[in-house]
């Protein structure tokens, strides 16, 4: 599958850092938020919520942004809708989505929120490592080099004390590993089945 490359102009610097630190930032306040909330609300009724409500709060973007020029380009350059698409994101919706918010918020109420950070944080690695058994990617010395580099700050910077194998924590992160690699591999294999069925 090929990706074109946009012609526009690139953002600046300052927009790129802004953009990024205040991501950073919503990020690192969801595990807070989530786990603040399991004081209150049962696993299960929490994840229901965060799916309910970030639809809620998605849909008027999407109305918003399908007005704006970049976005109206983008959609009569896609591909024509064909039926198996809708499957597709079907299927993407209830495990890249639904199950992946039903293992965090779980596994959230039985670890801590360093280990599911640090756990979460090292999504592009299981991306990487999907992509690579699909073969949508191709490991490079550069890339390998970054994730380890990424994978060592991340499990430093996360992780105080260590992970022991007799931590009451390990099935909490075994659930929360579980949500974030099934949804990587989601994404993976709808690449791979969007490619197939792309006429």
């Amino acid at each position: 599958m090929r990706i074109e490359t946009s012609s526009g102009r690139a953002p600046g610097r300052t927009v790129l850092a802004a953009s990024t630190g205040l991501v950073i930032i919503i990020w690192a306040i969801n595990f807070i938020a989530a786990k603040i909330g399991l004081r209150s609300l049962p696993a299960m009724a929490l994840a229901s919520f965060r799916v309910v409500l970030a639809g809620a709060v998605m849909l008027p973007f999407y109305l918003w942004c399908s007005r704006l020029p970049a976005f109206a380009e983008a959609a009569r350059a896609a591909a024509p809708v064909y039926p198996a698409r809708h499957l597709i994101f079907l299927y993407m919706g209830f495990f890249g989505v639904t199950i992946n918010q039903v293992c965090f918020t779980v596994g959230l109420r039985f670890t801590s929120v360093s280990h599911a950070a640090v756990i979460v944080g090292m999504g592009p690695i299981y991306t990487l490592i999907f992509a690579v058994l699909f073969k949508l990617e191709r490991v490079t010395r550069r890339k390998a080099m970054g994730m380890t580099i990424a994978v060592i700050g991340n499990c430093r910077t996360g992780i105080g004390n260590g992970v022991s194998a007799h931590s009451p924590s390990v099935l909490g992160d075994a659930i929360t590993m579980t949500g974030s690699m099934v949804s990587r591999c989601t994404l993976c294999l709808a690449n791979v089945w969007r490619g197939a069925m792309t006429p």
